[in-house]
């Protein structure tokens, strides 16, 4: 099993700021989100976060990345939104060198949504 960990953060002020290249001040907080990972016998990554308001929230990719979940949201959003997905797989499969590699990923998370 492995587990990382990071503090939240804040921006006391400049968030939109660093959009166009100007400078904001950011600081972390006292709430962490932490990832936990766990290998499976098979090549599917499932993706569950249950602290997010939307009950009980699972992604589960039935081998390769490229799948998607079944929600009522338009398909750009979903595509842009699962690209981060898709980048983490691929570098968790990377780093295990193993490119058909099976995951079991919990999200949990103290900083509010």
């Amino acid at each position: 099993m492995t587990v990382c960990e990071a503090p939240g953060k804040v921006y006391l002020f400049g968030e939109h700021a660093v959009v166009y290249g100007e400078p904001a001040v950011p600081a972390a907080i006292e709430r962490r989100a932490r990832v936990t990972a766990e290998p499976r016998d098979d090549d599917h990554v499932r993706v569950t976060a249950e602290d997010l308001s939307l009950d009980g929230f699972t992604v589960e990719y039935t081998g390769g990345t490229g799948d998607r979940p079944d929600v009522d949201v338009p398909t750009p959003l979903v595509d842009a939104a699962m690209g981060y997905v898709d980048a983490a797989v691929r570098q968790a499969r990377a780093a295990a060198e193993a490119p058909d590699a099976g995951f079991d990923i919990t999200v949990e998370s103290e900083i509010p949504l």
